[in-house]
């Protein structure tokens, strides 16, 4: 499914979807445990990803993203500069 969102261009839109799923239930996961959530490379290009989405702002200490390795980063400074703010933003 993430292979044809990429193709097709919707790849923004699905992750999107599926941070918003996955935060809808972190309020009953244990304040001391981790949420892993996968990212595609291009995830980190997101604009709204790149502001915080509010609906994940409160558990941003909680959360651990990783990049999926199954596609090369073209632009590996720029995932590293979009990394760093995603981490001033608590992430």
């Amino acid at each position: 499914m993430f292979e044809t969102a990429v193709r097709s261009g919707e790849i923004w839109q699905l992750s999107r979807l599926v941070r918003r799923e996955v935060s809808k239930d972190i309020a009953q996961i244990p304040d001391n445990c981790f949420i892993f959530i996968n990212l595609d490379p291009m995830d980190v290009d997101d604009p709204d990803f790149l502001d915080g989405e509010s609906f994940l702002k409160d558990y941003s200490n909680r959360l651990v993203f990783e990049i999926t390795e199954r596609i090369s980063i073209p632009d590996l400074g720029r995932i590293r500069t979009n990394i760093q703010r995603l981490r001033t933003l608590g992430y």
